[in-house]
């Protein structure tokens, strides 16, 4: 028993150290993938949506329907958000983007990292003009 605890010992500490590594690693590629989403999106989406999701002017004049707010983004899930992306919307100026899966990935990863606060009283404003 007195072999065994110093080799569960190192065992336990490499599991440890290697989970901490891979943390890091997977950390690291995380940030990669949201910053070449941010970039793919300010070529291919800020021109109507904004850099922060908020439409911009050009945005908000297409037609029929203006471009959409995508800070509410965690509402959809993914395979959604890919599909709208891939082939755009019927009716929409929203069309297909020709990007590949990997980089469409990426995209939905730097959507996920904006923010959005609902404004209730904004909100119940619009409702009771409807």
């Amino acid at each position: 028993m007195k072999r065994l605890a110093p080799l569960l010992m190192t065992l336990t500490a490499c599991m440890i150290l290697g989970l901490q590594v891979n943390n890091g690693s997977a950390e690291e590629a995380g940030n990669a993938l949201v910053q070449r989403g941010k970039e793919i999106y300010q070529e291919q989406c800020a021109r109507c949506h904004g850099m922060d999701g908020i439409p911009t002017e050009a945005g908000k004049i297409q037609k029929p329907f203006p471009a959409k707010d995508l800070r509410p983004n965690h509402l959809l899930p993914n395979a959604e958000l890919k599909m709208i992306i891939k082939y755009g919307l019927y009716m929409r100026a929203m069309e297909a983007k020709p990007l590949s899966d990997n980089d469409i990935d990426a995209v939905i990863a730097f959507l996920r990292t904006l923010t959005y606060k609902a404004d209730v009283a904004h909100g119940k404003k619009r409702f009771l003009e409807v």
